[in-house]
């Protein structure tokens, strides 16, 4: 790493008071540099290819609880099902001003709106006047080395840091790691520093390549790379932010302990704390599980500790980024908000192919939109719980997989609702797997008045896609051959507001009016 400091002519003095920029009148520095304050774009210099993947939408409890609005917006994401294959650009700049987490200046003190993160223009001004200021005062430090971005805004937020910040610099150094470039990082807090200082040395990065700067504290670099488009808030995010992610773990070996309770630091600045978090304590504990706080713990204890867990139930919040370091096939269960629009962990699961269930806990609030508002989950919630993971599940290892107008395909845990109650969506086909006893659950739809399916089992679906043809019923019962002494019964909801419960295996579950089925769930109970 090669920083120098450049002769500039000097110039009048630039105040900065009150955290306003101040100026007297136009300074030499300023005249130098006649197109200062513009906004332009630049082309990619390279590009990485990020895979196509298909999404499922989630298994989401108490989905009723949402409201429409933050429904529907994170059903854009929900229900699209596959996400096509695109770019992600990688810049070259050759001479660039940075300053702040990511606004970024050419040479021209122009700013580069489409390598930069979102300011205002007055956030731009204050940035401008302060590079300024560096230069008359020759202070602006000048590094001659490759340089890599490797921050964007919320640098002190643990998930945005693994997820988006580090695979941008991943993806980069992995082009000119040759050139044995540094890596420009922004101050944070003693927690935060910590983590990317380990994060760096698990990749094997020496720690003298790494080059700090705090809020405006501007540097000068001769070449500089930025990587973009890995990541759009709450719409998008690339198979390749898990893929790189992953490589962290490739030197921590994995915990002994299957289950984990993750909690939300007690008192955390930013709300949404569950309110009867020590009931849900007490009785995961009485399941077996351990409770941690990621918080207090090493970036390697925090990715030993979940890539060792089978499953994983955690109240909502950044530290459930590290499900990134789960294997394949864990469950996890996130416990969040209702009034919490997020979709960022679903696309962490989905990339690294979990059994993703949200668990939606009624927010302490009347506003339709309220983010940060504390929560609940109710007692027939925690009783839930208790059956979906005790070692002896009453649930016997199904699943649901639903097939909902507009939305497409819906898995879910046997016990779970498969549709969506109080919707007005119809459900057109479903089926049932039960890995564990298969043949023992049988079921058939209702087609129409006096109109049944075949009896199936085993998965098969019945129903149709695609069709717009709703199912107005159901029925499920136990081959009593193989149920091992268990018993069933149905709930479900219909599209005109019927609502039928505890109907007995066998007998149809469908409404005297005959309107379509929107939601069913299926409970499974030992003898």
């Amino acid at each position: 790493m090669n920083c120098a400091t450049p002769t500039y002519p000097l110039g009048t003095e630039v105040n900065l008071a009150g955290g306003a920029a101040m100026q007297s009148n136009v300074s030499p520095a300023r005249e130098m540099f006649p197109l200062a304050g513009g906004k332009i774009s630049i082309e990619a210099k390279d590009k990485a290819a990020s895979p196509s993947f298909r999404a499922e939408y989630p298994p989401v409890r108490n989905l009723e609880l949402v409201p429409d609005g933050l429904r529907q917006a994170m059903e854009e994401s929900w229900a699209r099902g596959r996400f096509e294959a695109h770019d992600v650009e990688i810049f070259l700049i050759n001479g660039a001003y940075i300053i702040e987490e990511c606004l970024i200046f050419d040479d021209n003190l122009q700013m580069i709106s489409n390598v930069s993160d979102e300011y205002t223009d007055e956030e731009i001004e204050i940035a401008l006047v302060c590079i300024l200021r560096q230069i008359e005062t020759r202070k602006l430090p000048y590094l001659q080395s490759p340089a890599i971005m490797s921050k964007r805004r919320a640098v002190n937020n643990y998930g945005h840091f693994l997820i988006e910040m580090l695979p941008m610099a991943m993806i980069a150094n992995k082009l000119i790691a040759h050139f044995d470039p540094t890596f420009l990082l922004h101050r944070v807090e003693p927690p935060m520093l910590d983590v990317t200082l380990r994060a760096f040395r698990l990749l094997g990065i020496p720690l003298d390549r790494l080059l700090i700067f705090g809020p405006l504290e501007p540097v000068h670099v001769e070449h500089l790379v930025v990587v973009r488009g890995l990541t759009r808030h709450g719409s998008y995010m690339s198979p390749l932010c898990v893929d790189y992610l992953a490589m962290l773990a490739e030197k921590v070996a994995p915990a002994e302990q299957k289950k984990l309770f993750v909690r939300r630091r007690p008192g955390w600045r930013r709300g949404r704390s569950l309110l009867n978090e020590t009931e849900l304590g007490h009785r995961l504990e009485a399941l077996g599980f351990h409770a941690i706080e990621p918080g207090e713990m090493t970036l390697e204890q925090q990715i030993s500790a979940f890539s060792g867990a089978d499953q994983v139930v955690a109240v909502s919040g950044a530290a459930l980024t590290n499900i990134a370091f789960c294997r394949p096939g864990t469950r996890v269960i996130n416990v969040v908000p209702s009034h919490f629009p997020d979709t960022f962990f679903w696309f962490i699961a989905t990339h690294r192919r979990l059994r993703y269930i949200e668990l939606r806990g009624q927010s302490d609030t009347q506003e339709a939109f309220e983010p940060t508002a504390d929560f609940r989950i109710s007692d027939s919630d925690l009783r839930w719980l208790d059956g979906l993971l005790q070692d002896n599940p009453t649930n016997i290892g199904a699943q649901t997989i639903a097939y909902v107008h507009d939305i497409g395909d819906v898995r879910c845990e046997i016990g779970e609702w498969a549709g969506f109650p109080n919707s007005g969506r119809c459900i057109e086909g479903f089926s049932i797997e039960a890995s564990e006893v298969n043949g023992c659950i049988q079921y058939c739809a209702v087609l129409g008045r006096n109109r049944l399916s075949p009896w199936v089992a085993d998965g098969h679906f019945c129903g149709s896609r695609h069709k717009g043809q709703p199912l107005y019923g159901l029925s499920v019962r136990l081959d009593v051959a193989r149920a091992d002494g268990s018993g069933c019964f149905c709930d479900a909801t219909f599209v005109d507001g019927t609502r039928k419960e505890g109907v007995p295996a066998g007998e149809l579950c469908m409404a005297e009016s005959l309107a379509p089925l929107e939601a069913f769930r299926i409970v499974l109970e030992r003898n």
